[in-house]
Formats: C-alpha cells, sequence, structure tokens
C-alpha cells in the first residue's frame, strides 16, 4: 500500500462525502467515511425522535460501500424496542431497506436491485476501564451482515473499534483508532482493512451526535 495513493484517495473522496454531512451535520446524529486505496464506505444515521426517550425511536440509516470488484449502497428505517434495560441494555431493531448491488469486476455486469428486510441488536454501557459500544446488523439482501464493536477507554483520548462487514461475493475485517478533534464531536479514524485478498491502511473522518 502506498500513502500516497492513500491520500490522493481520501482528497478525491473528501468534497463528495464530507460535504454533504458537513451541510446537514444538525440533521445527521452519525456519520462516518473511511477509504482505503482499495475500498470506500460511508454511513449516515439519524433518530427519528428523541434519542434520550425511555424508549428507543426508529432510526433511518444509509450505507455506501465501493470496493475493487463491486459498489452496494442502500437505505432503510427500523424500529427499535427495549429487551433489556438498565446500565447494559439490549435493544432490538428490525425495518425493511431498499438496496443495490452493481459488480465493477471486468466482464460482469451483474446488478441487483430489490428490497430488504432487516434485523439489529445493540448494547452499550460501562465496562472495566471505559465504555462499550456493540452493534449486529443483519439484511436479507445478498445475505448482508455487519457486526462492530467500539470500546474508549477512560485514561485515553482515543477509541478502539473492531467490525466486520459480510455480503455475497466480498467480506472485510476492519481495525480502527479514532482520535476526537477537541472537544467537537468530530474524530479523525486510521486503521488497517482486511478483505479476502489483501490488506490495505485506511483514513476517515466521522460524526457522532449521540
Amino acid at each position: 500500500m502506498h500513502l500516497n495513493t492513500l491520500l490522493c484517495r481520501l482528497v478525491a473522496v473528501w468534497p463528495i462525502l464530507v460535504g454533504p454531512l458537513v451541510a446537514h451535520a444538525r440533521g445527521v446524529d452519525f456519520g462516518q467515511i473511511d477509504t482505503s486505496s482499495a475500498s470506500t464506505s460511508a454511513v449516515l444515521v439519524r433518530v427519528l425522535g428523541d434519542p434520550r426517550a425511555a424508549e428507543p425511536a426508529p432510526v433511518a440509516s444509509a450505507n455506501y460501500s465501493r470496493w475493487q470488484d463491486g459498489e452496494t449502497g442502500s437505505v432503510g428505517v427500523a424500529r427499535r424496542w427495549s429487551l433489556i434495560q438498565g446500565p447494559h441494555p439490549l435493544i432490538l431493531g428490525t425495518g425493511v431497506g431498499a438496496d443495490t448491488f452493481r459488480s465493477r469486476a471486468p466482464g460482469d455486469h451483474e446488478r441487483e436491485d430489490r428490497p430488504s428486510l432487516r434485523a439489529q441488536l445493540e448494547t452499550y454501557g460501562a465496562v472495566p476501564g471505559g465504555f462499550l459500544y456493540a452493534l449486529v446488523q443483519a439484511s436479507s439482501f445478498r445475505a448482508s451482515a455487519f457486526a462492530t464493536a467500539r470500546y474508549e477507554p477512560r485514561a485515553l483520548p482515543v477509541a478502539f473499534e473492531l467490525s466486520r462487514i459480510s455480503t455475497r461475493g466480498y467480506r472485510a475485517n476492519t481495525g480502527a483508532i479514532s482520535v476526537p478533534l477537541g472537544h467537537s464531536r468530530w474524530s479523525l479514524r486510521g486503521g488497517l482493512v482486511r478483505d479476502q485478498n489483501e490488506q490495505h491502511g485506511f483514513f476517515g473522518v466521522s460524526y457522532n451526535g449521540f
């Protein structure tokens, strides 16, 4: 992996992806963009209600991923319920989405557009030494799944994150470190992405309004 290639890739997608995020930051509760020499991903999340309400509000989300052989995008809405309440809640979400996939492999013109059913589980709370957030999602579109865990140690101004994405024809594992930008809700991210073929470094930016 060449650092110059990575930087050029980040600069190229920055105006396209970060521009709308900045313009609508007040209407977005979470946003994240990562890019490497081989892949790019972006996600936006909006809570459709009061995030501080006793019962979890529905969420709307938009996702996009692009890799060497393909790209996929989706928008969706999920209703959420508290299965377990307290300092470590367990929240179930179910919903529907609209998804698309396009192959980028030479000579392969596969394209798929269809609605999907989706489900998710999330939990969060204080753990020894810091704070943990975990999320697992599954979709009927191309047997897609996503899982992530984020740990924020109290003693350090950073966060550590592990995640995995899987869809028919593509799988990738990501390890990341996030560093907050001062006292704002923005963070810079960096780490490694390992897919079926090789390993790449990546840079990114995230906004967390929760």
